[in-house]
């Protein structure tokens, strides 16, 4: 995946696919998952479970490795900044601010997101815009033998100002 160079535009977030391949020496279906109990970040955003962090949701769902291509990122999304982080900047002075949510998320045979919860928090509101842009994120879908799987995967939605 090609990496955004920061602009002059003003506000950007630089999103990157990081497919997590855990477990690699065979495709792994996770057929007696259930689904966690629903916890929320300080963003109000649905949280993982600690259990369930590398792990699916549904029957069906695989991991990338041992036979599983990991899906491809077709469209990169930019958005701005929260209005909690552009505050949270200006009073402190900060002149390059950073900041990272990661995002668990199964990616279904069609290249749709689904059950999409925060692994790693970033704050300042942030990872509110990291989930909302999740839902308009579109996939080649993982493979399996040539053929279209579900697979969870985790992904970094980097937030920058320079």
């Amino acid at each position: 995946m090609k990496m955004m160079s920061p602009h002059s535009i003003g506000w950007l977030s630089f999103l990157s696919l990081s497919c997590l391949s855990i477990w690699t020496q065979q495709p792994t279906s996770i057929d007696q998952a259930e689904r966690p109990a629903l916890t929320l970040t300080a963003d109000g955003v649905r949280a993982c479970p600690d259990e369930s962090k590398f792990t699916a949701f549904a029957a069906g769902v695989y991991r990338v490795g041992g036979g599983v291509l990991p899906p491809r990122q077709k469209n990169a999304l930019r958005t701005t900044l929260s209005a909690e982080a552009r505050k949270y900047i200006k009073e402190h002075h900060i002149a390059n601010f950073e900041a990272t949510s990661v995002l668990s998320l199964t990616i279904d045979a069609d290249g749709k997101p689904r059950d999409v919860c925060v692994i790693k928090e970033a704050g300042y509101g942030l990872d509110r815009k990291a989930f909302e842009g999740a839902a308009k994120y579109r996939f080649d879908p993982a493979t399996l033998n040539g053929k279209p799987v579900p697979v969870r995967v985790a992904i970094q939605v980097r937030f920058a100002s320079f």
